[in-house]
């Protein structure tokens, strides 16, 4: 980013700008960013970056104080690397609304619990790739295409295993459910888990499944 290796704390976006590149906006110790009332295409909420109508959530400062936060409700669509490298935040609960999450969102974030809503329709193991600290994915029972169980990520009825978080079951033996007929690419990419058990049922392994595990 144009600014990653200095300290800027805030960002002014003045009237005329109409289009960002997110990591322009890219800096350890930004707290917030703000933008011109009279600014057509983007607004701030409380320090955080969206288009004007609220419907796309480009941008959590990296060290925007609060350990949780909730999505608000008209937000469709978080964008590749909004959360990247957040340093406080912890908890994040994804709202109905949302349907489609970008590559990287949370790449190097420290969130532990991600609450996905029911409105997400297409999500692959991306959104989370280095998130080093998360222990838990959690989907309302109300989503028609995904669900979770111990925190990790599956598709409806279980037979894709999406998602096992890194420090998911810490040490510990994880056996997959007989459901399961596919482990997605990277879906143990750097996880803790001690053993992990694979039932007869799975047919399908994915690239990089069991890459970096300690």
């Amino acid at each position: 980013g144009a600014f990653s290796s200095i300290s800027v704390e805030e960002f002014n976006i003045p009237e005329n700008v109409e289009s960002i590149y997110v990591s322009f906006l890219s800096s350890s110790n930004l707290v917030k960013v703000n933008v011109d009332s009279n600014n057509k295409y983007f607004t701030s909420v409380n320090g955080i970056l969206f288009d004007k109508n609220i419907t796309r959530l480009i941008k959590y400062p990296e060290k925007r104080d609060g350990s949780s936060y909730e999505v608000p409700n008209t937000v469709k669509t978080i964008d590749a690397n909004a959360f990247i490298s957040c340093k406080n935040l912890q908890t994040i609960v994804i709202a109905d609304s949302v349907e489609k999450i970008g590559d990287s969102a949370f790449y190097g974030s420290e969130l532990k619990t991600i609450n996905l809503g029911g409105g997400i329709t297409n999500i692959s193991n991306k959104p989370f790739y280095e998130a080093w600290n998360l222990t838990s994915i959690n989907v309302i029972t109300e989503n028609d295409k995904y669900e979770s169980e111990n925190g990790i990520l599956f598709n409806k009825g279980k037979t894709i295993l999406i998602k096992c978080p890194p420090v998911t079951m810490n040490g510990e033996v994880y056996e997959i459910p007989n459901t399961v007929a596919e482990i997605g690419a990277q879906a143990f990419f750097t996880s803790h888990i001690k053993n992990v058990i694979i039932p007869s049922s799975v047919k399908k392994i994915g690239n990089e499944s069991f890459f970096a595990c300690s």
